[in-house]
């Protein structure tokens, strides 16, 4: 039988609940040559009996007679993965239609794309669509392979379940298996020094939202692999930070259930944040490891994002607890509209400050 152009891994453990519908959503899948790979990795529910049920000669069922761990799963599905090109879908999301034969008519027309991700929208536990309110992250990520690389300092900015990349690639960096979360996260860092990564601006991947994620059951151990993500990151740049700043780093990553205590968003957190973030930009300058209009966009809009959760924090408590300024890294290297938004966004949240003083 000829290889297929795509091959789809999906890992799963115990997903009675949700595989059917994620692999109906690729099997269905429009103008595409694929196989879908389902690498059950020790499920101890229904999980096999549904994938079997399907008779659908594209389904490949590989099954592991313990459970290894998510990295593991997708490294054996990469080593097992036909296909020209590879594309993740967890076994709790859905793909639009028309999501593989786009990112892979994508990716031919660039050659020099390691990978491309798209956008996704939210689902609730019963397949529900969650309106834009409600959802985590209402806009798009970037698109463009230089912002794409700089968000990486800060989040994941190609959601795995949505990516596609170039097979030979993606094996040759596998997925760290000391990295029992978070894997794809890592993996993209390595990935991005080396080779570009964009996204496509459509939304085409589902991500559903349900108590019995890995993301929302392992929270100490989720910090310590995102903190370890952190520390590779700026040493790459050039840094070395230390535990104290790997802590006030990670507040700045978005995270779910963190542990411990948020240190006080106050003016000596402020000062650290500033200094910080020249470092960040004055060791690139030196190593120019990344594009710097795109690591200063991104500092730029993370400090200010940070900067309005502590002015916030402390509205209404008759104390400033922290100075306003514009920060000292911004002063030579953002351009001047984003000098402009600092000052709106200034003035904007003195007044929602003022505002919450008045109302006591």
């Amino acid at each position: 039988m000829a290889a297929p152009l795509i091959s789809v891994v999906m890992p799963a453990f115990n997903r009675e609940t949700y595989i059917a519908a994620a692999m109906t959503s690729i099997l269905n899948q429009q103008g595409c040559n694929l196989e879908l790979l389902v690498i059950d990795d020790g499920s101890t529910d229904r999980t096999p009996d549904i994938v079997t049920s399907f008779k659908d000669s594209r389904v490949r069922l590989i099954r592991h007679e313990h459970n290894t761990g998510i990295a593991a799963s997708r490294n054996h599905g990469l080593a097992e993965a036909r296909g020209r090109y590879v594309a993740n879908l967890d076994s709790d999301d859905i793909a639009h239609p028309r999501r593989i034969a786009l990112q892979a008519a994508f990716l031919e027309a660039h050659p020099a794309l390691a990978a491309l991700g798209t956008w996704t929208w939210n689902l609730d536990a019963q397949g529900r669509h969650l309106p834009p309110w409600r959802s985590k992250k209402r806009r798009g990520n970037p698109l463009q392979p230089a912002d794409v690389q700089a968000q990486l300092l800060f989040h994941v900015s190609v959601r795995n379940s949505s990516l596609m990349g170039r097979t030979a690639l993606l094996r040759h960096y596998g997925y760290r298996e000391d990295f029992p979360l978070s894997q794809d996260y890592e993996l993209l860092t390595r990935l991005t020094r080396d080779h570009p990564v964009a996204n496509l601006p459509l939304r085409l991947t589902g991500l559903r939202h349900h108590p019995g994620q890995t993301t929302q059951l392992k929270a100490a151990l989720k910090k310590s692999r995102l903190q370890a993500i952190a520390a590779q990151q700026l040493q790459w740049l050039g840094l070395s930070p230390s535990a104290e700043d790997l802590e006030y780093f990670y507040w700045l990553l978005p995270r779910v259930g963190s542990p411990g205590k948020r240190p006080l968003l106050d003016a000596a957190y402020l000062d650290w944040l500033n200094d910080y973030f020249a470092a960040i930009e004055a060791a690139n300058r030196t190593c120019c490891l990344m594009e710097q209009r795109a690591l200063r966009h991104t500092l730029a809009i993370v400090y200010m994002a940070t900067w309005g959760r502590a002015l916030l924090a402390t509205a209404g408590n008759g104390q400033s607890r922290h100075r306003l300024f514009r920060p000292s890294f911004l002063a030579s290297s953002v351009p001047a509209a984003h000098h402009a938004l600092w000052d709106a966004s200034t003035g904007y949240m003195r007044s929602l400050r003022w505002r919450k003083t008045l109302r006591g």
